[in-house]
């Protein structure tokens, strides 16, 4: 699954409302493990502002040629080399990932590297590489 983190923190009881207008801190491809084993608990679902989420294009290689693939894997064109260079293949992290990040960008531990990928910023920066050469 794809999800958005919001950077700031809510209490138990924050409503979904509350959430919709929120800044995007993190946006990943990641499993439903924390869910599945209840430590992430869903608040509940509304329809997405989609302008707000960035939706990544990511490089593939099919027959040998690295691609530009969309996000929604519908649609395709040779790779640039400013799209090798910006680009990232599809990858899924793990959710313990995500809220170790979370819990990083809040000062509850040390920030690592690797969270750097994860952030929106980063996420946005890959959407407009992306369109332009649109696939």
């Amino acid at each position: 699954m794809y999800v958005i983190i919001f950077s700031e923190l809510f209490d138990d009881g924050a409503s979904v409302p509350e959430l919709t207008g929120r800044n995007i801190l993190f946006a990943a491809w990641t499993t439903d493990a924390l869910f599945f084993h209840s430590r992430w608990t869903v608040v509940g679902n509304r329809q997405i502002v989609e302008s707000r989420v960035p939706f990544p294009s990511y490089l593939v290689v099919i027959d040998g040629e690295m691609v530009v693939e969309r996000f929604d894997g519908d649609g395709h064109r040779p790779a640039t080399s400013q799209d090798v260079g910006t680009l990232q293949y599809r990858t899924t992290v793990a959710p313990i990932t995500l809220q170790n990040a979370l819990l990083a960008f809040h000062g509850f531990r040390d920030w690592d590297s690797e969270y750097e990928i994860l952030t929106a910023e980063s996420a946005w920066t890959r959407v407009r590489s992306a369109s332009s050469g649109s696939p």
